[in-house]
């Protein structure tokens, strides 16, 4: 599989060297937004956080008010932004770390 990967590699490097650079570039490109889009995620997760700990402090000083349904909303986007930022940074990693199987897969998806 991995000959039949790199016969394929040089074949398309040989026939289009441009449009084999300026795909490699737009793998590397995907990857950048997702670290970026990991990033504000976590970032989104830590301003979230920080708004749980102060409910929490208020929900202690007036105990009969309702801060239970802030915090539910703000543990479910905890949730959803760490998710986000999970999968937004194993995938540029995978960009990264194999661009040449992705530009590949770009050229198989224009194809079809």
């Amino acid at each position: 599989m991995e000959s039949t990967l790199n016969e394929v590699i040089e074949y398309i490097r040989n026939l289009a060297p441009a449009v084999w650079t300026i795909l490699i570039k737009q793998v590397y490109s995907d990857a950048i937004a997702n670290i970026i889009v990991g990033v504000f995620a976590l970032i989104l997760t830590i301003i979230f956080l920080q708004s749980i700990t102060i409910c929490v402090k208020k929900m202690s000083e007036h105990p009969h008010d309702m801060w239970e349904i802030p915090i539910t909303f703000l543990s479910i986007g905890v949730a959803i932004t760490v998710l986000i930022s999970l999968l937004s940074l194993v995938n540029a990693f995978r960009y990264i770390y194999n661009p040449e199987f992705y530009a590949i897969q770009q050229i198989i998806r224009t194809i079809r």
